[in-house]
């Protein structure tokens, strides 16, 4: 095996080594008490300056204790003895505080707690394998619900997204050789995961008949919702001066959720979305009615568009418990999902609108995915052979030829009358 020590400047102390398998190896070497103590098998050079420089503050404080160093890693890069799958875990959130949204953390410190914890917390997280992964995975997919029902793909997908961020940074920190999570999708794919599944037209119908009926102030709430495909959050945190009438244009810039108000949306961006015309008249109404009321309780004109008590906006979960669910109780409405009146507002443009022009990028655009593969991959199931009549326009040639140029046979007339009708169409 191969050896390189490194000497100079930021080098020092680090010594390189090539495995049999061709790849590079870094070790640290501390001289402590006359004797070398190797701390070792770091993936990068980054990190074990990182790791040399926290070996040289505690020689510095003289609290270095050698015994706490194995072959692999230090005691707070690599620890491998003794670092347990609790112990990172709470590091690893802990570091990632700047790093993710409030409602982004606090989600991943739920799924840590209550899912990967208490099933590998225990373990060193030298000892994962992945097998051990796996076997957890497995075990989370055979998981019951309170009420006895199969746990969600969804809801397994994103433990193991969790788990495996957590893992590929174990394994840069020099704890394990691999992110032993990956490619372990394989285990959860279904034809009908993330099925978007959007209201019919009478569905929708009775929906908004059932919110006049039993909660009739919001009805401009969940009008907004189907008429301009905002998510819940981005609703709630809208307030009166963002719905721009002179330009029929809603500013979509804020994210209001469990974890408080965020000045972004969820794709980190702002934008501009398009109200129709009755979207227009039921918010210009609402509003109206909201600074009558004000005046008339001598009241200051209200902030949020969803003001609720203490003059914040109402909460994502009281929208959805004490509001939404009733309402789909009471009506004898299907269950289904207040994320589901977006995705029915995307379905609607990209259907009915095709044959005027609306794209895909448009659709993307008003919501605010980051990118429109995001829009082709969740919605484009919804439409095979409605646009069938494009590929028939191949077939399509210049009156004056009369033959095919492929075969050279006559143009069927009535073919090529139908494909000019629906060229014409489009």
């Amino acid at each position: 095996m191969e050896t390189k020590q490194r000497k100079n400047g930021n080098d020092r102390g680090i010594i390189e080594r090539k495995l049999k398998t061709g790849e590079s190896v870094f070790d640290v070497r501390v001289w402590h008490g006359g004797k070398p103590v190797m701390i070792g098998g770091f993936r990068s050079k980054g990190l074990a300056r990182k790791m040399y420089r926290l070996a040289k503050v505690e020689q510095d404080k003289g609290s270095f204790d050698p015994r706490k160093y194995q072959r692999r890693g230090g005691p707070r890069l690599g620890t491998q003895g003794t670092t347990t799958v609790k112990e990172y875990a709470e590091q690893w959130i802990q570091e990632r505080r700047r790093k993710y949204k409030p409602t982004t953390r606090e989600s991943y410190r739920s799924i840590l707690k209550y899912k990967i914890i208490p099933a590998l917390g225990h373990l060193r997280v030298s000892s994962l394998n992945r097998e051990r992964v796996k076997e957890f995975l497995l075990d989370e997919l055979d998981r019951k619900t309170a009420a006895g029902k199969d746990i969600s793909l969804k809801t397994v997908k994103n433990t193991l997204k969790v788990l495996s961020r957590m893992l590929n940074a174990a394994h840069l920190d020099g704890h394990i050789p691999q992110n032993y999570a990956l490619d372990l999708k394989d285990l959860m794919s279904s034809p009908t995961d993330y099925l978007v599944v959007p209201l019919t037209t009478e569905e929708e119908q009775r929906f908004l008949q059932a919110v006049q009926a039993y909660e009739p102030q919001w009805y401009p709430f969940f009008f907004l919702l189907l008429r301009a495909g905002l998510r819940i959050g981005e609703a709630l945190a809208l307030q009166v001066n963002d719905i721009l009438f002179d330009k029929r244009q809603i500013w979509v810039h804020r994210m209001w959720s469990k974890g408080g108000l965020q000045e972004s949306t969820k794709s980190n961006n702002q934008r501009m979305v398009d109200m129709s015309w009755k979207l227009a008249e039921v918010l210009r109404a609402y509003i109206d009615r909201l600074n009558r009321e004000a005046e008339l309780h001598w009241q200051p004109t209200p902030t949020w568009l969803f003001q609720g008590l203490q003059t914040l906006p109402y909460t994502q979960q009281h929208v959805r418990r004490n509001i939404f669910h009733p309402i789909l109780k009471e009506a004898g409405l299907r269950s289904f999902r207040i994320h589901d009146l977006r995705h029915t507002f995307a379905t609607r443009l990209l259907l009915q609108g095709d044959s005027r022009g609306v794209t895909l990028k448009y659709v993307s655009t008003m919501l605010g995915h980051k990118s429109i593969a995001i829009t082709a991959d969740t919605y484009t199931h919804l439409i095979p052979g409605q646009l069938r009549w494009a590929v028939d326009l191949l077939d399509e040639l210049p009156a004056s030829s009369g033959r095919c140029k492929a075969c050279h046979q006559p143009l069927n007339g009535t073919a090529s009358a139908t494909a000019t009708q629906d060229q014409a169409a489009a």
